[in-house]
Formats: C-alpha cells, sequence, structure tokens
C-alpha cells in the first residue's frame, strides 16, 4: 500500500458530519476516488477526487455511528486502506 504521507490519517477522529482526508496530488488520476465500505462489505459512500485541493472533504452525517474503511481506488484497483470512526451525537 502506500504510504501515509500520500493518503493521511481521517480527520477528525471520531468524525460527525464530515471527515477530511488529505491526499497527495501524485495519486491524482482519472477515475480516482474515495469510497466509505461498512464493516459487513457494504459501500455506503463513493465520491471523486477533487483535483483542485489536497484536502478531500467527505459527508458522513448520514453514516450510522460506527466503524467504517475509507478506500482510495482507481479504476478497478485499491490503492489504500484507512478505518474512518464515525459517532453521531
Amino acid at each position: 500500500g502506500l504510504n501515509t504521507t500520500e493518503f493521511s490519517l481521517p480527520y477528525p477522529s471520531p468524525a460527525q458530519d464530515v471527515v477530511f482526508v488529505d491526499v497527495a496530488t501524485s495519486i491524482f488520476a482519472e477515475g480516482a476516488r474515495l469510497e466509505l465500505w461498512s464493516l459487513t462489505g457494504k459501500r455506503v459512500y463513493t465520491q471523486a477526487l477533487d483535483h483542485s485541493q489536497i484536502t478531500q472533504k467527505l459527508s458522513t452525517k448520514d453514516l450510522a455511528s460506527g466503524h467504517y474503511f475509507l478506500h482510495l481506488c482507481s479504476g478497478n484497483q485499491l490503492m489504500d486502506t484507512r478505518k474512518v470512526f464515525v459517532a453521531q451525537k
């Protein structure tokens, strides 16, 4: 996988309405996207990378509290994974 200089740990942790992750421009590729997956293996969120900025903002306000996997994908390839913890008020 990649190292944390290319794909930061998501913050804040725990997240409520939004979670941020920093993605290095070196991995900006056509079709690169972020996906949130539940622990049961269900994709609950997907978003194309915003190539205009390094910090990517994902909406987590509709997600139930709990742990998720944040996947960085390019085409059909899974490039890296981070854990996201959502704690709603």
